[in-house]
């Protein structure tokens, strides 16, 4: 599985880019019908052990809710505890996920890039 890795440019800055993921999941939501899928493991693209995905890039083409290790559900009231549900995640870090869980309130299809990162990569200088 390939690293989470932001490429530079020609003037070693960097670009913005990512490279693409070889762990790409594509889900037809059918609306109202909850799916769940277990996060992949691989070995690290240096050949490294096995280990769980702990990056996740999601895409749509509508609106969906998620929940890492719980249950997701299209909201019909307020949800005021803190169990509510991401609407259209973009980027996560999933360390410690095993299950993603997905439904949406009409069809449309997402897509969950997975990458796996070193632990000891920094984030954030």
């Amino acid at each position: 599985m390939k690293p989470f890795l932001i490429e530079q440019d020609a003037n070693r800055q960097n670009s913005g880019a990512i490279q693409q993921s070889d762990v790409i999941y594509n889900i037809v939501l059918v609306a109202g019908i909850e799916q769940s899928f277990l996060v992949p493991s691989g070995p690290s693209a240096t050949g490294g052990t096995i280990a769980s995905a702990n990056i996740v890039l999601f895409g749509s083409t509508g609106n969906f809710y998620c929940g890492f290790d719980r249950h997701a559900a299209v909201p019909v009231a307020n949800v005021i505890d803190g169990s509510g549900c991401e609407l259209n995640p973009t980027l996560r870090a999933i360390d410690r996920v095993s299950r993603i869980y997905l439904i949406a309130p009409s069809n449309c299809i997402v897509t969950m890039a997975f990458y796996l990162t070193p632990k000891n990569t920094r984030w954030m200088s």
